[in-house]
């Protein structure tokens, strides 16, 4: 994986995206995965993905795909 990977999955009719990044260490945190969500009918934001060592960038796609998949099955119009 390059520095970002982006995932696109459709669920129920409904298509969504995860930006998936290593982040670098900051004050707040160490290095980790990280994902950016974008589904229907949700606000879009990051989610950690709990995958702390760069090499592992396989694992932390395949953390993405599945929570991208939860946030998809719970789009609504509600």
């Amino acid at each position: 994986m390059n520095n970002i990977e982006i995932i696109e999955m459709t669920v129920n009719e409904h298509t969504g995206y995860a930006k998936v990044q290593w982040m670098h260490e900051t004050e707040y945190n160490m290095p980790h995965y990280a994902a950016f969500i974008f589904v229907p009918f949700q606000k879009s934001r990051w989610v950690p993905l709990f995958v702390s060592k760069k090499e592992e960038c396989n694992l932390a796609v395949q953390e993405a795909k599945a929570y991208l998949e939860m946030a998809l099955n719970r789009c609504t119009l509600c």
